[in-house]
């Protein structure tokens, strides 16, 4: 982010300028923590650790003596001096993904932080010799302290083509730089044993790589309170996601349990004991004829046979119920496994869960207000200003209706 002591007002083609003031972002980034981060938790501000400069000291100040060394120079040289809005100062973070951060412990993040700050030292020496650092800090108070990263403010001091000192963001702060960074960053950052990926490059993308930035640029540039709100809705979405497909397993599960209990009892109204064969022998035997054949009425006879027919009936009723119960057994058994989230995936849950949390205890330490209104609906999953953009569209109606 491009800094200025006094960043200028005016528009250009319908935008503003890309300019921050030097006290707002000092005051953000210094323990003041100043701003409208509502990630921010500030009894834990005491654990950032800073690596160049203090809070305490008087960054305008710093600022101003770099101002004048170049407006001296240029006068000496017959060059008009700087332009009050001129961009002196550049703010850069360093921000590690959460999910690789939160596996480190505290020293170990320290450590990791320190070894990126190294290098991007030496990136920018080789860029600029005399860009200067005039103040960097880890910041471990955000997010519940799960995402440590680094903020740093450079004063960009260079040489014209005649040797007179001065300021030339536009021509040294670009597309060019950031590409140098993202190249070597993870190449130095690898020479050191972490496994850094490379970043992608623009110039270097595939055509549908380079379409999906395109689609994606409304994304880029947006100040860090929003892109952290923004990034919260997208939280709160995936846990109300993944809530519900647990959700629809357990009600299916639960739809299983009962269609095996209902198989269980008819299995239990149709069971019919059969008799051992020592019971059979011990039965009377019938009264037989003159000739020696068993005599037996028809009556008994048909009843035999209609027994016989139940009997076999009845087996077959429970051989169809013990398939029925046993494929029952088996979904459940394998919907007990699908409901078994993967270990990334419960882990994921769960980081989304104490992230929820952490929101709602911060919205409890907000007063009353367009903040902690903003958090309450985002936490339902609405947004504020799209609601009053609405509520101001209608009103607009209303009125051209009137006249």
């Amino acid at each position: 982010m491009k800094l200025s002591l006094s960043p200028s007002t005016q528009k250009h083609n319908g935008k503003k300028a890309g300019t921050c003031s030097v006290k707002a972002a000092w005051d953000e980034m210094r323990d003041v923590r100043r701003g409208r981060d509502e990630t921010i938790d500030r009894s834990m501000t005491d654990q950032n650790v800073w690596l160049c400069g203090s809070t305490d000291m008087d960054l305008e100040a710093e600022i101003q003596k770099y101002i004048d060394q170049v407006n001296v120079d240029k006068k000496a040289h017959g060059k008009r001096v700087l332009r009050c809005d001129a961009v002196t100062g550049i703010e850069m973070i360093e921000k590690p993904p959460m999910e690789y951060m939160e596996k480190l412990s505290r020293e170990e993040q320290i450590r990791f932080l320190r070894a990126s700050s190294d290098v991007m030292d030496q990136i920018l020496k080789d860029w600029k010799p005399d860009w200067i650092t005039v103040a960097q800090v880890i910041h471990f108070d955000e997010f519940g302290g799960k995402a440590p990263h680094t903020h740093r403010i450079v004063v960009p001091l260079t040489k014209d083509k005649n040797g007179v000192l001065a300021f030339n963001a536009k021509a040294e702060f670009n597309l060019k730089f950031f590409t140098f960074v993202n190249t070597e960053y993870p190449k130095r950052m690898r020479e050191r044993g972490y496994e850094v990926e490379d970043c992608k490059i623009y110039d270097r993308m595939t055509e549908e790589e380079k379409e999906q930035h395109r689609q994606n640029k409304p994304e880029y540039g947006l100040e860090g309170f929003e892109y952290k709100r923004r990034k919260q809705q997208e939280l709160e979405t995936a846990i109300g996601e993944k809530e519900a497909v647990v959700e629809d397993l357990e009600d299916r599960q639960r739809e299983l349990a009962d269609q095996n209990k209902k198989l269980e009892e008819r299995n239990r109204q149709v069971k019919i004991r059969i008799m051992t064969e020592e019971e059979v022998k011990a039965l009377p035997k019938p009264q037989k004829t003159l000739g020696g054949d068993y005599k037996i009425s028809p009556k008994k006879y048909q009843n035999l046979l209609a027994t016989a027919k139940r009997v076999d009936l009845a087996e077959h009723n429970q051989r169809v119920l013990r398939d029925k119960e046993q494929r029952l057994q088996e979904k459940e058994a394998d919907l007990e496994k699908k409901q078994r989230l993967p270990i990334p995936e419960r882990m994921e849950l769960s980081a989304l869960r104490k992230m929820k949390t952490i929101v709602e205890k911060i919205v409890s330490y907000l007063p009353d207000g367009w903040v902690r209104d903003a958090l309450l609906l985002a936490l339902e999953g609405r947004d504020l200003i799209e609601e009053k953009n609405r509520q101001r569209g209608r009103t607009r109606n209303i009125g051209h209706e009137l006249r």
